[in-house]
């Protein structure tokens, strides 16, 4: 799929003509169009970026009717918002995706509230992308409360809190602490079979890693 550019003096006379001027719906609708455009998996460097900028311009536009922006978490939170801080760590700037997932879950935490499933996926991506920056301590204290909240409103058996309970476990590991990890690991193993069976990828995942950090702790 090709981009379509427009030059500059079109796409600012486009955006002041009454006629043509951002709405909600035109908004919305610009949105999905990049949400379309956006490949599963980002192999042109070129598109991404473009894609990513497309998106900052797309939030930052105003009209007497609102802005962009607000209009893009109604009724809450556009994927595309989420699309570009994805693609943007993928990139491997990941200081800039701390600092965009920091900047995503003030917005989503204060627009939606701090128990909407949203808001839980902006801190699940902020904790990652911190420990990507090099501070796995940081991300596995962010996980722990992460998970305490994602227990409270979706539940123990959610997807959700099972694959918030595996990034806690590996970032535990990579922080230093492998006995607390096998010990995370290893009840989450044991929930897993429960909920996903014993022959799900996930659970057969968890297990095979477990076995590797107990055999750790042993040659320890």
């Amino acid at each position: 799929m090709a981009l379509v550019r427009c030059h500059q003096l079109v796409q600012r006379a486009t955006r002041e003509h009454p006629a043509t001027r951002p709405t909600p719906e035109s908004a919305r609708a610009a949105a999905d169009a990049l949400l379309h455009a956006w490949p599963d998996i980002e192999r042109d460097t070129g598109l991404g970026v473009r894609l990513r900028a497309h998106t900052r311009a797309l939030r930052t536009r105003t009209s007497p009717a609102g802005s962009v922006e607000e209009w893009l978490w109604q009724p809450d939170g556009h994927p595309v918002l989420f699309r570009a801080g994805t693609s943007l760590g993928g990139s491997g700037q990941v200081k800039a995706a701390v600092g965009y997932w920091q900047e995503m879950a003030r917005t989503a935490g204060h627009r939606l509230g701090p128990d909407h499933p949203h808001t839980l996926t902006t801190r699940h991506n902020l904790a990652r992308w911190r420990g990507e920056t090099g501070d796995p301590a940081g991300a596995a204290n962010a996980f722990e409360h992460l998970l305490t909240d994602t227990l409270r409103i979706l539940g123990p058996d959610h997807p959700h809190t099972l694959t918030t309970r595996r990034n806690l476990a590996d970032w535990t590991y990579e922080s230093g602490d492998t006995a607390k990890a096998v010990e995370v690991l290893s009840t989450l193993a044991d929930d897993q079979e429960r909920v996903l069976g014993p022959d799900h990828l996930d659970t057969q995942a968890s297990k095979q890693v477990l076995r590797l950090w107990r055999d750790e702790l042993s040659d320890g």
